[in-house]
């Protein structure tokens, strides 16, 4: 008899809070409000994982939360890395993933980008930001979970970022978590819609980080466990920070619909002239903005990323315009130079 085996996605923060909630309630204290930076707060279970954080609980972000920072926030100045520096690093990372491969180990810089492959895991880290990624190239995705719920797989994933340093966080400088997904697998019998069997096998749980309670958008570091709880891939995408400035960054109190409107790169949604009270905010995530991968950024700023309407128009919710929420500064600014991907003599 033969068998079809579907696979998804399963995103399901809301699920994992709910399956928390009803088999511990002490482990979860649900303290927000609507529109708050705080979905929730679970608790840390690890004695490592509570070093690092300070604390014996972590938040979860509120995705639909309409934050602003306000009054003056300190400039966080970034680490730049060079090509030495990054080497070393992801000397380290294999070292931690791959040690019995590393006598195998081949490592070579395309572009602003160094690869190197161990057995069957690959590595990349960028020379722009520092980010680096470790992936199993093994086939995985077939067997069930080990975890009981999305409880279990955020516990083991803070473990192992704190026993392993992955994260190592400055005064001030916290953890959140953003998301926690999962593959879910359906078994079924060709023919029929109905599936036979059904189970959660990988998961993958993201966290973000905040200084001084701001929080930092697009920091995350994921961790994938496959289904016997090991790390399977891990991504961090978040520069160093190298000190914090004697200079604050005053963030503007005229409405962010106003910050848009007079951004240079709104020519290119209306080129007729628009009124602040036309433009409707769909969805913003505010905050320090961390730039792409590929740019030279040389501090954290406050600014957003936004998703808005003219009118009826652009009804759209993806992000459309990253705005600078100080005065005289472009959302452009924020980000730095972007990097060529090409060979470039340092």
């Amino acid at each position: 008899m033969k068998y079809l085996m579907r696979r998804l996605i399963f995103s399901a923060l809301a699920l994992g809070l709910a399956l928390v909630a009803a088999g511990e309630q002490e482990a979860l204290a649900d303290k927000s409000q609507p529109g708050e930076l705080n979905l929730a707060f679970t608790k840390v279970e690890n004695e490592a994982a509570q070093r690092l954080l300070r604390s014996n609980v972590i938040p979860v972000r509120n995705r639909n939360s309409d934050y602003m920072p306000s009054g003056e926030v300190p400039l966080l100045l970034l680490e730049r890395p060079t090509e030495g520096i990054l080497r070393l690093q992801l000397e380290k990372v294999i070292a931690r993933h791959s040690p019995k491969n590393a006598r195998e180990l081949k490592v070579k810089r395309q572009g602003d980008i160094i690869v190197a492959q161990a057995g069957d895991h690959r590595y990349w880290a960028s020379l722009s930001s520092g980010a680096y990624k470790f992936t199993d190239a093994r086939n995985s995705m077939v067997n069930r979970s080990r975890f009981r719920d999305f409880k279990e797989a955020v516990q083991t994933a803070l473990q192992f970022i704190a026993e392993k340093k992955v994260a190592e966080l400055i005064e001030g400088e916290s953890l959140d978590i953003l998301f926690v997904s999962a593959v879910k697998n359906a078994l079924t019998e060709v023919g029929k819609g109905v599936p036979t069997e059904e189970f959660l096998s990988d998961f993958y749980v993201v966290f973000g980080r905040r200084y001084r309670g701001v929080p930092v958008i697009d920091s995350r570091l994921m961790v994938r466990l496959n289904s016997e709880g090991k790390v399977f891939a891990l991504e961090k995408s978040w520069r160093s920070v190298e000190g914090v400035s004697d200079k604050s960054a005053r963030v503007s109190k005229k409405p962010l619909q106003t910050s848009i409107i007079q951004d240079p790169k709104f020519k290119r949604y209306s080129e007729k002239s628009v009124k602040s009270e036309d433009i409707t905010i769909v969805h913003r995530r505010c905050g320090y903005l961390e730039a792409p991968v590929n740019y030279r950024q040389a501090a954290l700023r406050p600014g957003c990323i936004v998703s808005f309407r003219i009118g009826d128009q652009f009804a759209e919710s993806y992000p459309q315009i990253v705005v600078s929420l100080e005065e005289g500064i472009c959302g452009e600014e924020l980000w730095g130079d972007k990097v060529a991907q090409k060979a470039r003599k340092e």
